[in-house]
């Protein structure tokens, strides 16, 4: 079989799943960071997998157009990814991967100076893959660049909800407070939750959800919501190593149980907050 016939028969298939009922919008989350290093990516690659064991149609999109790597997280080396569709010589489904039962991956493109946009070329092509990549999955994931630029900020304001992660250094912590800072200037109405990673416990992730609460709370006038904290674990940085995420190899850890308790907050919760869509995300992406 050659490879374009695998392509089609890639696109023509749909995660083996319940479908969406018909009630139930897509939900969007995006996973960001106010400077890297934080594990971000790593949060947005477990909790995916973790919402896909769970049996749940995820599907995660790497918007990090400078230093991609969910694909190196897991070892893989996609042919094609999201500058091939920028350059209009791929669609969506073109540059779709299977990662493991429920879990698909739109890989990310690397070395590209924050384009402000993506100067997508074909956008009729794009809005039909958009509409079927919907019918398709209930949860999608953006894994965002780190830091405050334009791309990551639509990229927020087009999800229905943002997960912000933070650990214990004082940078993480300044820096999330200026994301924050920028995306409630842009969109009032954010739902932003932070997520404290690579912490001892809960009393550490505790005092670092306190200090950038009270710098939100006394300069912007805003609220900051706490969703889950996930210890420092051995088995993080193993995974990254091996390019096997530990949802996949970890039969049990403290991270592993923080990231499946994560994973069922967000499921218990995301009912809640829904119906923005792919199409709205990607208009926002695609705009100077």
């Amino acid at each position: 079989m050659d490879q374009a016939e695998t392509l089609r028969r890639l696109a023509a298939q749909k995660p083996k799943v319940a479908e969406p009922k018909a009630d139930q919008d897509i939900r969007i989350i995006a996973v960001t960071s106010g400077k890297g290093g934080v594990g971000k990516s790593n949060v947005t690659l477990n909790t995916a997998i973790a919402l896909a064991k769970r049996g749940h149609a995820t599907l995660i999109l790497d918007a990090d157009m400078g230093t991609a790597n969910i694909d190196i997280l897991l070892g893989m080396d996609p042919r094609l990814n999201l500058g091939h569709v920028i350059e209009g010589k791929a669609s969506l489904f073109e540059i779709l991967v299977k990662i493991s039962d429920n879990l698909y991956l739109l890989p990310g493109a690397s070395g590209i100076m924050d384009p402000g946009y993506l100067g997508i070329q074909n956008l009729e092509q794009l809005r039909k893959d958009i509409g079927q990549l919907e019918s398709m999955f209930q949860y999608v994931f953006i894994d965002t660049a780190a830091g405050v630029n334009q791309m990551v900020i639509q990229a927020l304001k087009g999800s229905d909800r943002v997960l912000l992660i933070c650990n214990d250094e004082p940078t993480s912590i300044v820096d999330a407070y200026a994301l924050v800072k920028v995306l409630y200037k842009q969109d009032p109405e954010a739902f932003i939750q932070l997520v404290v990673n690579d912490v001892a416990g809960e009393e550490e992730a505790e005092d670092v959800y306190g200090k950038l609460r009270a710098a939100i709370q006394h300069f912007l006038k805003r609220d900051l919501d706490y969703l889950n904290h996930i210890a420092h674990d051995d088995v993080i940085a193993r995974g990254v190593i091996l390019q096997k995420p530990f949802m996949f190899t970890a039969a049990e850890s403290p991270a592993r149980g923080h990231v499946e308790a994560l994973a069922e907050k967000l499921e218990s919760t995301l009912a809640d907050r829904g119906g923005k869509g792919l199409l709205q995300l990607f208009q926002r992406l695609i705009q100077p």
